[in-house]
């Protein structure tokens, strides 16, 4: 499966400059706690902004690259996202991507960064979308490997015992509408993931873009399909809550 993570961050990012000029940017995103739809907005951006700086390889202070926050007195906040998708257009174009970048999980090849913004910008769009009640999904490909992305970089960075489990129960999530299935066992200090199909303690079926938003602790969608012991899902959402 191939995916092609610039024209989903452009793409993405157009519903995002698109929000920032049409929509109330004082509304609520309630899937990110207290942050207004101007902060959500800001905040990608400023995310961009970091991947570009890590692509180019710029000084660290304090640990990470620094980065340009949005200032509305200076510019709009759909210029804002505007120039710092710029910056990381031109600084994936740049780049080996097999070249090591400072990332947040630690070194790793250049092409880490196209791949986490995409999915970063996907999920941070729907937030903004469904904050004001016209969140459109993703496509199934893409959130396909968007999970596989969440458990490659986010679950690592738990502390294993995150999710363990005396009991040695297991998850099995299944996508629907393309390939994907993943077991989660869960030990008593830590949890092993495989992409597999087995029969598991709890079942979580669905749309393969309802599953990202499982897995990213946002509303289970409608068409989600549960079996089994639904204890594990208020487990999942106490250790993978952002």
């Amino acid at each position: 499966m191939t995916v092609d993570y610039p024209t989903i961050i452009e793409s993405e990012t157009a519903r995002l400059v698109d929000l920032a000029q049409t929509a109330p940017l004082d509304a609520n995103v309630a899937t990110c706690g207290s942050w207004s739809l101007s902060d959500l907005i800001s905040h990608t951006s400023r995310v961009h902004r970091m991947a570009a700086a890590a692509l180019r390889g710029d000084e660290l202070v304090n640990g990470s690259p620094q980065t340009h926050s949005f200032d509305p007195a200076s510019q709009s906040l759909a210029d804002y996202v505007r120039s710092g998708l710029d910056e990381l257009r031109s600084a994936i174009a740049q780049t080996d991507p097999q070249a090591q970048t400072w990332t947040f999980a630690g070194p790793r090849p250049a092409r880490f960064w196209p791949r986490r913004m995409a999915a970063e910008t996907a999920v941070h769009r729907w937030d903004a979308e469904n904050a004001i009640g016209v969140a459109a999904g993703f496509d199934p490909q893409h959130a396909v490997d968007m999970i596989d992305e969440f458990f490659d970089v986010y679950v690592p960075r738990k502390p294993p015992e995150a999710f363990a489990d005396e009991r040695g129960r297991t998850l099995h999530l299944h996508a629907n509408d393309a390939d994907g299935e993943w077991v989660i066992t869960r030990h008593p200090d830590h949890i092993d993931i495989e992409k597999a199909h087995a029969k598991s303690t709890t079942a979580v079926r669905g749309g393969a873009s309802s599953l990202v938003l499982f897995v990213w602790n946002r509303p289970i969608q409608p068409d989600i399909e549960i079996f089994g012991d639904t204890e594990q899902l208020d487990d999942w959402a106490r250790a993978f809550s952002f």
